[in-house]
């Protein structure tokens, strides 16, 4: 479940993630980038595009951290697959991209320094 009230509709600058089944029957964290709908220009795609690719590993971060109690539940998704869907009107920005699995990102979480840390 998303919180649409804090997604900007001209900006759209917000990557939503969904757990989604596949053909083979197994979950893969599905997310979307939008690009662009046509209402940029090509150059403001391009721009777009390339924040998006340049910030999407805190992007994840930030989703698989906040999901870690889910992952309690379900500790066999922190090895499913994280696919990335960029949705632009133009053709070389949208495209579909892997980005590793739930595991890695909580690895990096859990090694950030900024981070408190429990101390005994």
């Amino acid at each position: 479940m998303y919180n649409y009230q804090s997604i900007n509709p001209i900006m759209r600058d917000e990557v939503l993630a969904e757990w989604k089944i596949d053909v083979h029957g197994c979950l893969n964290l599905i997310g979307t980038a939008y690009v662009d709908g046509g209402e940029f220009s090509r150059k403001v795609a391009e721009t777009r595009f390339t924040i998006f690719k340049k910030e999407m590993a805190t992007a994840l971060n930030g989703i698989v951290y906040g999901d870690r109690p889910f992952y309690i539940h379900y500790p066999f998704l922190v090895d499913a697959p994280i696919y990335i869907y960029y949705l632009s009107s133009y053709p070389q920005y949208r495209h579909v991209a892997f980005y590793g699995t739930p595991r890695q990102y909580l690895n990096q979480s859990i090694q950030s320094p900024d981070l408190p840390r429990h101390q005994n």
